[in-house]
C-alpha cells in the first residue's frame, strides 16, 4: 500500500529524506517527489530532502551527518515539548533572528558541506539550541 493514497489524510508535520540514486525498485526517487507534492498540495507541513549520490541505505558520512542534522533541525521545530524553559528560549531566538520564521513546505537537495545550507535554515527562523531542551 502506497503512502500516497493516504496524502489527504496526513495532518501531522512530516520529513521525508531519499537518496537520489535509491537502487530499491520498491521505493524510487520519484515516488517521494510525487508524495511531497500530494501533501504539499493537500496543505501539510512537509519537507522533502534527497541525498545527492546516495542509494537506498545512506553510507557517506556527509549525508549521515546531514540526515541526523535534518532531523534534529525537524524534530526541535516541530516536536519539542511544550516546556516553559523551551518556549522562552524559542521565543528569544525568534526576537533575536533577522527573519521570521515561516511554516512552508519545503523541497531542498543536499549538496554536503552544510555552508550555505546552514545559514539558509538560520534565514527561514531555525535556531540551535542546546541539547538539553530535547
Amino acid at each position: 500500500m502506497s503512502p500516497f493514497m493516504s496524502a489527504n489524510k496526513i495532518k501531522k508535520p512530516i520529513l521525508l529524506i531519499h537518496g537520489e540514486e535509491d537502487n530499491n525498485p520498491g521505493t524510487l526517487t520519484m515516488q517521494s517527489d510525487r508524495f511531497f507534492n500530494a501533501l504539499k498540495g493537500h496543505g501539510a507541513l512537509c519537507r522533502l530532502v534527497v541525498l545527492p549520490f546516495e542509494s537506498h541505505g545512506y553510507t557517506a558520512r556527509e549525508s549521515i551527518m546531514h540526515v541526523l542534522w535534518e532531523t534534529d533541525r525537524w524534530l526541535q521545530r516541530h516536536c519539542v515539548s511544550n516546556a516553559t524553559d523551551v518556549n522562552a528560549d524559542i521565543e528569544e531566538g525568534k526576537e533575536n533572528s533577522d527573519a521570521g520564521a515561516a511554516d512552508s513546505e519545503t523541497k531542498v537537495t543536499a549538496s554536503g558541506g552544510g555552508g550555505a545550507e546552514m545559514s539558509d535554515f538560520e534565514d527561514e527562523g531555525y535556531h540551535l539550541w542546546p541539547r538539553s531542551l530535547l
